[in-house]
Protein backbone atom coordinates (compact mmCIF):
# COMPACT_ATOMS: atom_id res chain seq x y z
CA UNK A 1 0.00 0.00 0.00
CA UNK A 2 0.99 3.60 -0.41
CA UNK A 3 2.01 5.31 2.79
CA UNK A 4 0.20 8.33 4.16
CA UNK A 5 3.52 10.17 4.04
CA UNK A 6 6.89 9.01 2.70
CA UNK A 7 7.98 8.38 6.30
CA UNK A 8 4.89 6.53 7.59
CA UNK A 9 4.27 3.46 5.44
CA UNK A 10 1.05 1.53 6.03
CA UNK A 11 1.42 -2.01 4.71
CA UNK A 12 -1.39 -4.03 6.35
CA UNK A 13 -3.93 -1.67 7.90
CA UNK A 14 -6.33 0.60 6.03
CA UNK A 15 -4.21 3.55 4.83
CA UNK A 16 -7.27 5.83 4.70
CA UNK A 17 -8.00 5.06 8.36
CA UNK A 18 -4.38 5.84 9.19
CA UNK A 19 -4.58 9.20 7.40
CA UNK A 20 -7.83 10.06 9.20
CA UNK A 21 -6.25 9.13 12.50
CA UNK A 22 -3.19 11.35 11.98
CA UNK A 23 -5.46 14.40 11.80
CA UNK A 24 -8.01 13.27 14.40
CA UNK A 25 -6.59 15.33 17.28
CA UNK A 26 -5.91 18.54 15.38
CA UNK A 27 -8.90 20.39 16.83
CA UNK A 28 -8.46 19.24 20.44
CA UNK A 29 -6.77 22.14 22.16
CA UNK A 30 -8.60 22.01 25.50
CA UNK A 31 -7.19 18.76 26.83
CA UNK A 32 -10.51 16.91 26.67
CA UNK A 33 -8.85 13.86 25.13
CA UNK A 34 -5.49 12.12 25.45
CA UNK A 35 -3.44 13.08 22.41
CA UNK A 36 -0.37 11.51 20.83
CA UNK A 37 1.85 13.91 18.89
CA UNK A 38 3.47 12.13 15.96
CA UNK A 39 6.41 13.88 14.33
CA UNK A 40 7.69 12.53 11.04
CA UNK A 41 9.69 15.23 9.32
CA UNK A 42 8.63 17.52 7.86
CA UNK A 43 5.18 16.86 9.34
CA UNK A 44 3.70 16.83 12.84
CA UNK A 45 0.33 15.22 13.54
CA UNK A 46 -1.97 15.01 16.56
CA UNK A 47 -3.77 11.72 17.11
CA UNK A 48 -6.88 11.34 19.26
CA UNK A 49 -6.26 8.27 21.39
CA UNK A 50 -9.96 7.81 22.09
CA UNK A 51 -10.36 7.36 18.33
CA UNK A 52 -7.24 5.19 18.05
CA UNK A 53 -8.77 2.81 20.62
CA UNK A 54 -11.84 2.11 18.50
CA UNK A 55 -12.07 -1.13 16.51
CA UNK A 56 -12.00 0.74 13.18
CA UNK A 57 -8.69 2.50 13.90
CA UNK A 58 -6.90 0.13 16.29
CA UNK A 59 -4.75 -1.67 13.71
CA UNK A 60 -3.92 1.56 11.88
CA UNK A 61 -2.59 3.14 15.08
CA UNK A 62 -0.54 0.04 15.80
CA UNK A 63 1.10 0.24 12.38
CA UNK A 64 1.80 3.95 12.77
CA UNK A 65 3.55 3.12 16.05
CA UNK A 66 5.71 0.53 14.27
CA UNK A 67 7.35 3.44 12.45
CA UNK A 68 8.92 4.58 15.71
CA UNK A 69 10.57 1.26 16.53
CA UNK A 70 13.54 2.16 14.32
CA UNK A 71 16.68 3.45 16.08
CA UNK A 72 16.47 7.18 16.77
CA UNK A 73 12.83 7.45 15.76
CA UNK A 74 11.31 7.44 19.25
CA UNK A 75 11.94 11.16 19.79
CA UNK A 76 9.09 11.81 17.36
CA UNK A 77 6.43 10.58 19.83
CA UNK A 78 4.88 12.57 22.68
CA UNK A 79 1.78 12.09 24.81
CA UNK A 80 -0.49 14.92 25.95
CA UNK A 81 -2.75 13.74 28.78
CA UNK A 82 -4.80 16.74 29.83
CA UNK A 83 -2.35 19.56 30.62
CA UNK A 84 0.59 17.14 31.00
CA UNK A 85 3.11 16.55 28.23
CA UNK A 86 5.73 13.84 28.19
CA UNK A 87 7.96 11.97 25.81
CA UNK A 88 7.27 8.30 25.15
CA UNK A 89 9.82 5.87 26.59
CA UNK A 90 11.20 2.77 24.89
CA UNK A 91 9.48 0.40 27.39
CA UNK A 92 6.16 2.12 26.70
CA UNK A 93 6.56 1.66 22.95
CA UNK A 94 7.44 -2.00 23.43
CA UNK A 95 4.50 -2.61 25.79
CA UNK A 96 2.16 -0.64 23.48
CA UNK A 97 -0.73 -0.37 25.93
CA UNK A 98 0.54 2.98 27.38
CA UNK A 99 0.09 4.44 23.87
CA UNK A 100 -3.54 3.38 23.79
CA UNK A 101 -4.37 3.95 27.48
CA UNK A 102 -1.76 6.43 28.81
CA UNK A 103 -3.61 7.24 32.04
CA UNK A 104 -4.11 3.61 33.08
CA UNK A 105 -2.02 1.70 35.61
CA UNK A 106 -0.48 -1.74 35.14
CA UNK A 107 -1.70 -4.14 37.84
CA UNK A 108 0.32 -7.14 36.75
CA UNK A 109 1.18 -9.60 34.00
CA UNK A 110 -0.16 -13.11 33.49
CA UNK A 111 2.27 -15.02 31.23
CA UNK A 112 1.69 -18.53 29.86
CA UNK A 113 -2.05 -18.26 30.42
CA UNK A 114 -4.21 -21.17 29.29
CA UNK A 115 -6.63 -20.64 26.41
CA UNK A 116 -9.57 -21.48 28.69
CA UNK A 117 -8.45 -19.02 31.35
CA UNK A 118 -10.91 -17.34 33.70
CA UNK A 119 -9.98 -14.29 35.76
CA UNK A 120 -10.87 -13.02 39.19
CA UNK A 121 -10.83 -9.29 39.92
CA UNK A 122 -10.65 -8.43 43.61
CA UNK A 123 -11.41 -4.90 44.78
CA UNK A 124 -10.45 -3.53 48.17
CA UNK A 125 -14.00 -2.36 48.90
CA UNK A 126 -17.45 -3.75 48.20
CA UNK A 127 -18.16 -3.26 44.51
CA UNK A 128 -21.44 -2.35 42.88
CA UNK A 129 -21.81 -5.47 40.73
CA UNK A 130 -24.20 -3.65 38.39
CA UNK A 131 -21.32 -1.42 37.26
CA UNK A 132 -19.20 -4.43 36.27
CA UNK A 133 -20.29 -5.16 32.71
CA UNK A 134 -19.10 -5.37 29.10
CA UNK A 135 -18.66 -1.59 28.96
CA UNK A 136 -16.56 -1.24 32.12
CA UNK A 137 -14.49 -4.44 31.87
CA UNK A 138 -12.98 -5.41 28.51
CA UNK A 139 -10.60 -8.11 27.28
CA UNK A 140 -9.00 -7.00 24.02
CA UNK A 141 -6.50 -8.71 21.74
CA UNK A 142 -3.55 -6.32 21.68
CA UNK A 143 -2.64 -6.50 17.99
CA UNK A 144 -6.04 -6.50 16.32
CA UNK A 145 -8.19 -4.71 18.91
CA UNK A 146 -10.67 -7.59 18.79
CA UNK A 147 -12.90 -7.66 21.87
CA UNK A 148 -13.61 -10.97 23.61
CA UNK A 149 -17.16 -11.58 24.82
CA UNK A 150 -17.12 -11.94 28.61
CA UNK A 151 -19.39 -13.28 31.30
CA UNK A 152 -19.39 -11.76 34.81
CA UNK A 153 -20.08 -13.77 37.97
CA UNK A 154 -19.99 -12.19 41.46
CA UNK A 155 -18.11 -14.31 44.00
CA UNK A 156 -18.58 -12.10 47.04
CA UNK A 157 -18.89 -8.38 47.87
CA UNK A 158 -15.40 -7.56 46.59
CA UNK A 159 -14.68 -10.20 43.94
CA UNK A 160 -15.94 -10.80 40.40
CA UNK A 161 -15.08 -13.78 38.20
CA UNK A 162 -14.63 -12.97 34.50
CA UNK A 163 -15.08 -15.79 32.00
CA UNK A 164 -14.36 -15.44 28.25
CA UNK A 165 -17.19 -16.91 26.18
CA UNK A 166 -14.71 -18.55 23.79
CA UNK A 167 -11.17 -19.88 23.94
CA UNK A 168 -8.38 -17.34 23.71
CA UNK A 169 -5.97 -17.47 20.78
CA UNK A 170 -2.80 -19.46 21.29
CA UNK A 171 0.37 -17.34 21.49
CA UNK A 172 -1.51 -14.03 21.67
CA UNK A 173 -1.34 -11.02 23.97
CA UNK A 174 -4.49 -9.60 25.52
CA UNK A 175 -5.15 -6.58 27.71
CA UNK A 176 -7.69 -6.96 30.48
CA UNK A 177 -9.02 -3.44 31.04
CA UNK A 178 -10.92 -2.22 34.09
CA UNK A 179 -12.36 1.20 33.29
CA UNK A 180 -13.10 3.80 35.95
CA UNK A 181 -16.84 3.35 35.37
CA UNK A 182 -16.68 0.58 38.00
CA UNK A 183 -18.04 1.89 41.32
CA UNK A 184 -18.20 0.75 44.90
CA UNK A 185 -21.50 0.34 46.73
CA UNK A 186 -21.29 3.97 47.93
CA UNK A 187 -21.22 5.17 44.32
CA UNK A 188 -17.53 6.07 44.24
CA UNK A 189 -15.69 5.38 40.99
CA UNK A 190 -12.29 3.78 40.61
CA UNK A 191 -9.45 6.28 41.04
CA UNK A 192 -8.17 5.43 37.56
CA UNK A 193 -8.40 2.77 34.92
CA UNK A 194 -6.27 -0.34 35.35
CA UNK A 195 -4.90 -2.99 33.05
CA UNK A 196 -3.35 -6.45 33.23
CA UNK A 197 -1.33 -7.97 30.40
CA UNK A 198 -2.39 -11.54 29.57
CA UNK A 199 -0.23 -13.74 27.36
CA UNK A 200 -1.50 -17.14 26.25
CA UNK A 201 0.94 -20.00 26.19
CA UNK A 202 -0.84 -22.99 27.63
CA UNK A 203 0.81 -22.88 31.07
CA UNK A 204 -0.35 -21.89 34.52
CA UNK A 205 -0.91 -18.17 35.05
CA UNK A 206 1.66 -16.44 37.21
CA UNK A 207 0.58 -14.63 40.33
CA UNK A 208 -0.15 -10.94 39.82
CA UNK A 209 2.67 -8.51 40.24
CA UNK A 210 5.33 -10.87 38.92
CA UNK A 211 5.89 -8.83 35.76
CA UNK A 212 9.05 -6.78 35.18
CA UNK A 213 8.99 -4.13 37.89
CA UNK A 214 12.17 -2.53 36.54
CA UNK A 215 10.50 -1.41 33.30
CA UNK A 216 11.09 2.30 33.72
CA UNK A 217 8.50 4.52 32.14
CA UNK A 218 5.63 2.07 32.72
CA UNK A 219 3.01 3.38 35.13
CA UNK A 220 2.65 0.78 37.90
CA UNK A 221 -0.11 0.40 40.47
CA UNK A 222 1.19 1.10 43.99
CA UNK A 223 2.46 -1.79 46.09
CA UNK A 224 -0.23 -1.15 48.70
CA UNK A 225 -3.85 -0.12 48.36
CA UNK A 226 -4.32 3.63 48.71
CA UNK A 227 -8.10 3.69 48.88
CA UNK A 228 -10.89 2.39 46.69
CA UNK A 229 -9.82 1.96 43.13
CA UNK A 230 -6.84 -0.37 43.08
CA UNK A 231 -7.50 -3.93 42.13
CA UNK A 232 -5.62 -7.19 42.05
CA UNK A 233 -5.73 -9.83 39.35
CA UNK A 234 -6.04 -13.38 40.64
CA UNK A 235 -6.30 -16.92 39.34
Amino acid sequence: KTGVTPEIAIQKADSLRAAELLFSGAQDTGGADSIAQVSSLPNTFRVSLSQARTAAYWAAWGEILNTFSAPGALSGLKIYNGPDEREVTAPELEARWPLYYPDYHLTGELPDTGEDKQFTVRFNQAVDRHTVNSDSVVLVEATTGERVVLGFYPLDDTSIKIAPASALKQGATYWLLIHDAVKNTAGKSLKAGALAVVKTGGGVAALPGTGPKDAKGIKQAPEKDTGYGWLIMGN
